[in-house]
């Protein structure tokens, strides 16, 4: 997807989403590793503020893909 595909999705989630989004080279650096060598970039990085936002999201990706958008969510925790 382009990256004007992204930013038109991250206005869709905005639309609805109370947490904060980033998608700084910082922030997509840092969260583009895990304990592991691998390293896959993410277009944007989520924080939800709350369960409401997590319920919203998923059911945000899945509308979108059953609208034939390849997207997904990434779960990150500590």
């Amino acid at each position: 997807m382009t990256s004007s595909v992204y930013k038109a999705l991250e206005g869709k989630i905005k639309a609805f989403f109370k947490g904060d989004i980033a998608d700084d080279k910082a922030t997509l650096t840092t969260y583009s590793r895990d304990a592991s060598f691998f390293q896959v970039c993410p277009e944007m990085v989520l924080f939800p503020k709350d369960v409401k936002d997590i319920r919203a999201l998923v059911n945000f990706v899945t509308q979108q893909k059953k609208d034939g958008l390849d997207i997904s969510i990434t779960a990150r925790s500590a």
